[in-house]
């Protein structure tokens, strides 16, 4: 082969090289630098930029402190609701729920408004003095159907999260199952006010 042809293999192979580094390393995926250039990360949809074009599978850009906050759990040491799951961190949530767009506009206010719904009904359970233990099944079923609603393409990756995180702390006892009503419905609260036409 002439000096030419060996230079070209050698450029083109130098070329892909490079683009199997920038796939790798995340910049491709989408997982660095969070959103795209114009629009500030949880910010809602027309906001500051389009919203993002993500496709099955890819992560999309969660609030790290929301779910720092619930691993410290919800109840303060004598037991009652910390403020701030009532109203910065129930708004944050919101906020966070509602800038992953849905088909290129916020998830619907009804469809996360089922997921409470769901989780009144375990509620009444409790108010009509059934155990605890019993209707756990109920509350546990809001995992899978958050799945569910990701997978048909009706509600943003984030929300399996958010159901998963909380419902690992509600299950613990009914107290935090109670704690749990009052902070998702403060949620609800705040993303009907930031997202009323979601």
């Amino acid at each position: 082969p002439s000096s030419i042809a060996r230079s070209t293999r050698r450029a083109v192979s130098g070329s892909c090289s490079r683009s199997q580094a920038f796939t790798s390393s995340g910049f491709a995926r989408g997982r660095i630098g969070g959103s795209p250039p114009g629009r500030r990360r949880g910010s809602p949809p027309g906001h500051g930029g389009p919203p993002l074009n993500r496709g099955p599978g890819v992560p999309e850009p969660t609030d790290d402190k929301y779910f720092q906050a619930l691993k410290g759990d919800y109840l303060d040491a004598k037991g009652n609701v910390k403020c701030e799951f009532i109203t910065s961190l129930a708004e944050q949530a919101a906020q966070m729920l509602g800038s992953a767009p849905v088909k290129g506009r916020p998830m619907a206010y009804g469809q996360l408004r089922k997921f409470y719904d769901q989780a009144v009904a375990v509620k009444s359970g409790l108010e009509a003095r059934q155990d605890f233990s019993t209707l756990l099944p109920k509350l546990c079923a809001l995992v899978p159907a958050a799945f569910n609603a990701v997978g048909a393409g009706n509600a943003p990756q984030v929300l399996k999260q958010f159901i998963e995180a909380n419902v690992g702390i509600a299950q613990r006892d009914e107290k935090h199952f109670k704690a749990f009503m009052t902070h998702f419905q403060s949620v609800i609260a705040y993303y009907k006010y930031h997202f009323p036409k979601g």
